[in-house]
């Protein structure tokens, strides 16, 4: 019994882990304190609080050479806990595109 106690609690953990990753095809729109705007063509708004490093290294967004640019981005929303003890989305970009 113990085994199977232990068994669904780690295939718990493992699908409560899983992040599904989304794509969207939006506007560079600029940073502002550490956060990457975009606008999608449905006209939504995006702020992506980070990205992963090997995208940073592709695309230098603090560079406003960039800006007006349309992208394709994939990225993964996180839950987290700030000092506060407050729950929030972290959005995270994990793949950037230039779109021609």
């Amino acid at each position: 019994m113990k085994v199977i106690s232990t068994l669904i609690l780690t295939l718990a953990l493992f699908l409560n882990e899983k992040v599904a990753t989304e794509q969207i095809t939006a506007v560079f729109d600029g940073t502002s304190d550490g956060v990457y705007y975009f606008t999608a063509e449905d006209m939504t708004s995006y702020g992506f609080d980070e990205m992963e490093e090997d995208v940073a290294t592709k695309f230098n967004l603090d560079d406003e050479q960039y800006v007006g640019e349309t992208f394709e981005i994939s990225f993964r929303i996180e839950l987290r806990t700030d000092a506060d003890e407050m729950e929030y989305e972290a959005f995270i970009i994990t793949a950037l595109d230039l779109v021609d």
